[in-house]
């Protein structure tokens, strides 16, 4: 039976010569010297046991949550982007999908109106997924959270050039992996830029395969706010986020 157990926090500076200082019992005022069993590259924690009066110790990785980020406009959000958040949730502990502005876009909706959507639409179907806004780099916003690995879907070889370079380049000056998801088939062809030229220029209801419910009402809301003003969105053909 263990007669006592501490939590403490062992850091890189704490490994000496390929061995790891662990000071052993709040009362027994000595030094232990444990020969380190995997590499230290960040804080980690670990658990000490004892019995007795003979010290033996069993070490616990207590490994940090893994977060990842999904980063976008998502405007609109569509049901590529919420496959991409359903799938991509049962490999991480926590998944944040990021509701970013792209000063080179024209907004449909504004960012608060899509964290509503997106919010409320997300909440339905996933449970470790949460959903927030940003502004500035994505790699910028993944450190301040804690995230090491950015996601994105790949809807098509097009998509793969370009994210093959921002992959490497955020490597490359923020040291953040990415991780690939495919699109499934059903929306490989399906981006919010496309929607919007679609919902500009005829039915809305159409889109019903390719959005959520909610997206499709908000969408109508917002055309029938806009009016003519509504058809020029078709001309936004950028790369959507």
């Amino acid at each position: 039976m263990w007669t006592h157990g501490c939590l403490v926090e062992i850091r890189p500076s704490d490994v000496l010569g390929g061995h790891i200082r662990i000071q052993f019992g709040a009362s027994c005022g000595q030094w232990l010297l444990k020969k380190i069993l995997c590499p230290i590259s960040r804080t980690s924690s670990l658990v000490l046991l004892s019995k007795g009066k003979i010290p033996y110790t069993r070490l616990v990785m207590a490994s940090k949550p893994k977060i990842a980020v999904f980063p976008g406009t998502f405007d609109p959000f569509t049901n590529g982007h919420l496959d991409v958040i359903r799938r991509g949730e049962n490999l991480f502990d926590r998944l944040v999908v990021a509701i970013g502005h792209n000063p080179a876009k024209r907004e449909l909706f504004s960012i608060e109106e899509r964290l509503d959507m997106v919010t409320t639409i997300v909440r339905e179907v996933c449970t470790h997924v949460t959903v927030e806004s940003f502004r500035g780099l994505t790699v910028d916003y993944a450190k301040k959270i804690g995230a090491a690995v950015i996601l994105r879907g790949l809807r098509n070889v097009t998509d793969l050039h370009y994210e093959f370079q921002l992959a490497l380049t955020n490597r490359a000056v923020a040291d953040i992996e990415t991780v690939f998801i495919m699109t499934g088939e059903a929306y490989g062809f399906t981006s919010s830029s496309l929607i919007k030229q679609i919902a500009a220029g005829g039915e809305i209801d159409r889109l019903g395969r390719l959005l959520p419910p909610l997206v499709v009402e908000k969408l109508k809301e917002k055309k029938r706010k806009l009016g003519e003003s509504f058809s020029s969105l078709r001309t936004d053909d950028l790369q959507d986020g």
